[in-house]
Formats: C-alpha cells, structure tokens, sequence
C-alpha cells in the first residue's frame, strides 16, 4: 500500500501541474513549473517520510488496539472487585505490551547504533580533513597531488558530509589550487574560518 502510494506521488504532482497550465494558459511558463517539480521531487525522501508516518500510525494501532478489544468483549461486564480477574487483566496486558515494547526497543537499538556509526564515520571524515588541510599549510600548498587527494577523499565522503560542509570544502581545495605557487597568506581568513566551521562540524 505505501509504495503505491509513493508511486502516485509524481503522478499527483503531474496532474497538479498540467490543471495549473490549463487554468493560467501561460503554457511556456506552467510547463517549466513541471519540469522543475519532476526534477526537484525526491522519491527516497518521500518513500522515507511515508514509511516513518506509516510506522508511527502502526505503533498507535498497536498500543491502542488491544485496550479496545479487550473493552468491545467486555464491555457489558461491570469492574470487577476480585483480585484474581486483575491478575488475569495484567497477565492479557503484559503479554500483549511485552512484545509491542520488545519491538519497539530492538527499533530504537538499531536506531541508536546506526546513528552512532554514521556519526563515527562523519567524525573520522572530518578529523582526517582537518588534519590534510594542516599538513597542506604547514607545506605551503605547493604540492598539488595533495590537494588532489584531499579533493578525492572530500568527494568520496560526500554523502556524509553536511551540504554546507561539503561546498565550503570544494571552495577552499580551488582556493588552495589557486595559491599552489603564490604565498598562501593572501587569504589566511579564508582557511582559518573553515578551520573553525570543520570544528564545530566535529562537536555537534
């Protein structure tokens, strides 16, 4: 159900799109519009927020629907004052509960831990840059095979890396090439900014 959904979801924008030409009759104008919102539309996005509400709807039901059978069958019943019917209660409850929260907890592990490893990942990139980006100052930014590797690992790490991040360090590796045989104190601001920026990256 929820991939057909996604799959609808250009088909939607499509429709929306064409009925906005029709109305306006700017079609040269409405037609770039849709171009730009097939380009722009982003499915894994979109297949990842429909799951995440799907399995927070599901969750829901989950922890809902067992109070409410347990209610429609018994409805007519009044409270009970025996202990041994609670105790039967409690047993129904936590069998039930025992496995909604087991499911839950083995989500929020595997959560954890995944968010965990990307954010080693994204600290080794960042330590190792750093690091490359000090040894390339120290050098004078003479070497230009080394700015072609830091330029290859900053590409090769690009899908873990901030957006920001990653444009601000395709500058500076232009910059670098730039003053590959000029005196690398014509903007030393430029370099000790990105230092900063690379720190705070590092502790967040």
């Amino acid at each position: 159900m929820i991939i057909i959904t996604i799959l609808l979801i250009p088909l939607f924008i499509l429709m929306i799109s064409v009925l906005g030409c029709i109305i306006s009759k700017n079609y040269n104008i409405s037609l770039r519009l849709i171009i730009y919102r097939l380009k722009t539309f982003n499915f894994f996005q979109s297949f990842k927020q429909m799951t995440k509400l799907f399995l927070w709807i599901l969750l829901f039901v989950a922890v809902v629907a067992p109070i409410l059978v347990y209610i429609l069958f018994f409805k007519d019943l009044s409270i009970s004052h025996d202990p041994n019917d609670w105790g039967i209660f409690g047993d129904y409850i936590g069998g039930v509960y025992s496995v909604i929260l087991t499911i839950v907890l083995v989500y929020i592990t595997r959560f954890l831990n995944k968010k965990d490893e990307k954010k080693s990942r994204k600290d080794d990139a960042i330590y190792k840059i750093y690091t490359r980006i000090t040894a390339l100052e120290k050098g004078g930014y003479k070497k230009i095979q080394d700015i072609d590797n830091l330029l290859i690992f900053i590409e090769s790490n690009k899908l873990i890396l901030r957006e920001d991040i990653y444009l601000s360090l395709i500058d500076i590796t232009d910059y670098f090439k730039s003053i590959s045989d000029k005196s690398p104190q014509e903007d030393y601001t430029k370099v000790s900014r990105l230092k900063n920026k690379l720190k705070q990256y590092y502790e967040e």
